[in-house]
């Protein structure tokens, strides 16, 4: 029996840190020191976006039943597969496997109000702050849950990144059906509202001294505005 059951879970954007600094990130932009002209515009679409937006996760794991580095794919439990060359290192010391999601509502009601192209702009970027903090945090969460009955956690990864194809979104969704929070996944394997993230990692006994961060795998890594993210928590 797996160690999560499936959960629905809204997520408190008041206790999610690090929104402000992503948003410099994502937009490039130094809050303390802006123009006078889009200072106010930030402002404004900040209260927006706070006031506005609202966060939702779903999480569950699954019983790791092998894994075959050879094949690159790992079989769970209820023939739940993952196709993947990283996630059967990354999961080598692993029992289970946590799938999770999370998504932003009320960004796309906003997006679709007449406003002017900076308007526009400022608020996508607190939408994607909101959407990369809110995944930080759920992983968080279930990591210091799992750890309060001595589990250990892999980093986590999200289908798209090296190693890991956007195909295993089928997979997420079958063990989520995240379609409950309002995220659902069209042909071509994106996310709707695209304002969300979706991910893999590993828990386990026994702690793997291992840091196998997608990231470090990727060629953007040094002009990506959410690259090592996690690493900020």
């Amino acid at each position: 029996m797996s160690t999560l059951t499936r959960k629905m879970i809204e997520i408190p954007i008041n206790e999610i840190k690090g929104i402000d600094r992503m948003f410099e990130r994502q937009a490039e932009v130094d809050l303390e020191n802006m123009p006078k002209k889009y200072a106010s515009l930030v402002q404004k679409t900040r209260e927006i976006a706070f006031s506005n937006f609202r966060i939702k996760g779903v999480f569950a794991s699954n019983m790791l039943v092998e894994c075959r580095q050879n094949e690159n794919e790992v079989l769970l439990e209820n023939e739940i597969k993952i196709y993947s060359k990283m996630m059967p290192i990354l999961f080598e010391k692993s029992t289970e496997v946590v799938f999770y999601a999370i998504t932003v509502l009320g960004y796309l009601e906003e997006e679709k109000k007449e406003k002017n192209f900076m308007e526009q702009f400022f608020l996508d970027a607190w939408a994607t702050s909101f959407a990369e903090t809110a995944s930080s945090w759920l992983r968080k969460h279930i990591s210091d849950m799992v750890a309060e009955d001595g589990w250990y956690s892999t980093s986590a990864w999200s289908p798209g990144q090296h190693g890991f194809s956007l195909e295993n979104q089928k997979s997420l969704f079958q063990v989520l059906k995240p379609e409950e929070i309002g995220l659902t996944l069209s042909d071509t394997l994106m996310m709707h509202p695209h304002k969300s993230v979706s991910g893999v990692f590993g828990i386990g006994r026994e702690k793997d001294e291992r840091k196998i961060i997608p990231c470090d795998y990727c060629d953007l890594r040094e002009s990506c505005p959410s690259a090592y993210q996690a690493d900020d928590e």
